[in-house]
């Protein structure tokens, strides 16, 4: 989704993808399947998302925005 097709993400090492995502998502891809999982989780009503409306897209954008929002020191 940031411009890395299959042959560039082939083409290195798991530690170079993660470190990649890193700079992208400010953490590691783990910690973005649990939020996602959980949001998933149907015993979780307050926290539930529907599929149809989930767009993962969607869920990588908004954490993008997040770690790149500028802020006042």
């Amino acid at each position: 989704m940031v411009g890395f097709d299959h042959h560039c993400i082939q083409k290195v090492l798991r530690t170079r993808n993660i470190i990649r995502f890193r700079s992208f998502y400010g953490s590691d891809p783990i910690v973005y399947t649990t939020i996602w999982n959980n949001l998933h989780d149907k015993t979780n009503a307050q926290a539930y998302i529907s599929t149809p409306t989930a767009m993962l897209k969607h869920f990588f954008m908004s954490f993008y925005f997040l770690k790149c929002y500028p802020n006042e020191t």
